[in-house]
């Protein structure tokens, strides 16, 4: 390799073997060399992160629903759709990483298409709007709050369910469970909530 064609191939083995993210993206910024725009998105990563909250009550005559699973419980949650609060986060949660508005902007609840649909094509639209993008879902996680029922013997099932939708693997989701200690609404089982982070890479013009 002679020239600048070796020199450039040198840069981007540096930058993206062996510099961190915040270091290569400084170093590149300031090099005036002429990297084409592909080069580009090579050499400077950028890692975007969204959070999500959601939060349904509780009723008799429902089934319940979260991460994809149906759980066994006296009650389910209410809603338009299948009312599954930790797939809301999610999804929430990979929208504002994309800096797009919420769930409810794609998804209405006053349009009768999504009256009882599973929450998963919420979560496969928010990885299609990833992919538009050209961008990649690094990981989520992520952590539902509910007095009752026991979540910990279906984590493992919510996992996979929400890798599935998001086109990743289980080992990029992370979903933890935890009760309110008896207080307030979730604690008196009236309702359940969740909330998420989700980390994706975009590329990214400099």
């Amino acid at each position: 390799m002679r020239g600048w064609r070796g020199f450039k191939a040198v840069l981007i083995f540096l930058v993206s073997e062996k510099m961190t993210d915040i270091v290569a993206a400084a170093a590149i910024s300031q090099w005036k060399f002429p990297f084409s725009e592909l080069e580009k998105s090579y050499l400077v990563p950028m890692v975007h992160v969204g959070t999500g909250y959601d939060v349904h009550q509780l009723v008799a005559g429902r089934k319940l629903f979260l991460g994809g699973v149906e759980i066994p419980h006296t009650k389910g949650l209410d809603g338009h759709s299948d009312a599954d609060a930790l797939m809301h986060a999610i999804c929430d949660a990979v929208l504002g990483a994309l800096g797009e508005e919420d769930i409810g902007h794609f998804f209405p609840n006053t349009d009768p298409r999504w009256k009882g649909v599973p929450s998963k094509i919420f979560l496969e639209e928010a990885a299609k709007q990833v992919a538009k993008r050209g961008g990649k879902i690094i990981n989520v996680d992520s952590t539902l709050i509910a007095q009752a029922p026991k979540i910990y013997p279906y984590i493992a099932q919510m996992k996979q369910a929400i890798a599935a939708a998001l086109g990743v693997t289980a080992r990029q989701i992370g979903v933890k469970a935890t009760t309110n200690e008896t207080m307030g609404f979730i604690g008196r089982e009236e309702g359940i909530a969740a909330m998420a982070v989700a980390s994706i890479d975009l590329p990214e013009n400099i």
